[in-house]
């Protein structure tokens, strides 16, 4: 692996890392958390994402559960929550990177291609 020649790159890497590792911790906690949950008070896991987007699956999440009790599924939908969207944060942290520190014209438009397609893939449809 290679040392990063400025600061800010240091930084950047700092950032991307940072994002990545609570994403993914977070998402395990949540998905132990419910799937522990749910072994206790039902014995299976019957299971089904709701939604055809993330925003539709966080949506219908959100509505079932101001509607009722805690379920052992709103934590195992907030560990696939954060687990799809951690990458999203990684590529807008990015975006804010190259083109607000680095004003790198060139990969802050590969970066906001990137960030397009991922909002139309997880929230367009």
């Amino acid at each position: 692996m290679h040392k990063s020649s400025t600061p800010r790159a240091q930084t950047m890497e700092l950032l991307v890392g940072w994002i990545l590792l609570a994403g993914v911790l977070l998402s395990a906690c949540c998905l132990v958390i419910g799937v522990i949950w749910n072994g206790w008070t039902r014995g299976t896991l019957d299971y089904s994402l709701a939604g055809r987007s993330v925003a539709g699956f966080v949506h219908q999440e959100l509505r079932d559960v101001a509607r009722g009790p805690l379920r052992p599924s709103f934590f195992i939908n907030a560990g696939l929550t954060l687990l799809t969207m951690t990458p999203y944060a990684r590529v807008a942290a990015s975006l804010v990177y190259f083109f607000f520190v680095e004003r790198n014209v060139k990969y802050a438009s590969f970066t906001s291609v990137v960030l397009g397609v991922l909002t139309y893939t997880l929230f367009g449809h």
